[in-house]
């Protein structure tokens, strides 16, 4: 089973929350999405996996998120600003989100929070479940100026933590096969 991830970066900015990067592990396949465009270009690129999905009639396309209540909401409101038709539906609770799906180009994509399997933070992963240490990142010091400077690091900073998440879903998929399957 392919598990799919991805994760946000932000920079506040007049206490608005600015994305300018986004890692994503869909398929296997690595990829980052930099600068004040990477949401539009992360939508776009998950619309075309989902079609392809779609037209091989396979299932929606799931991706996990290790905070989906703050990666969805990020989402959510740079898709409300873009020109593309995209329909949004999930689970919502309290201010929660513990399902989004969007509906890009025709293809759904489904979101789910590695959270709610795992609710301690990503840095707590690598001693519980043995997966990769969290890296080090200042985000106070990340802001509209200098995230262009340190564009290697952010984005390695990124990759790691989609790369956390997968292996987070792979452990817990561990546990539960022994008990569903033995």
């Amino acid at each position: 089973m392919k598990i799919n991830a991805f994760d946000i970066e932000t920079y506040n900015k007049n206490d608005k929350l600015t994305p300018y990067c986004i890692s994503s592990i869909i398929q296997d396949e690595e990829k980052i999405f930099y600068g004040l465009d990477c949401t539009e270009n992360f939508i776009s690129y998950l619309g075309g996996v989902a079609q392809k999905k779609l037209k091989q009639k396979k299932k929606n396309l799931y991706v996990f998120s290790h905070y989906l209540t703050f990666d969805g909401s990020v989402l959510i409101q740079h898709i409300s600003t873009s020109n593309k038709e995209i329909r949004i539906k999930g689970l919502f609770i309290r201010g929660v989100i513990y399902t989004l799906e969007l509906k890009i180009e025709g293809a759904w994509v489904t979101f789910k929070c590695s959270h709610k399997l795992f609710p301690s933070k990503l840095s707590n992963a690598h001693s519980l479940l043995n997966t990769l240490m969290k890296k080090d990142l200042i985000h106070e010091n990340i802001n509209e100026n200098n995230f262009e400077n340190l564009k290697d690091e952010i984005s390695e900073y990124c990759l790691n933590d989609s790369r956390i998440v997968i292996q987070i879903i792979k452990a817990y998929d561990g546990v539960i096969s022994k008990f569903l399957y033995n």
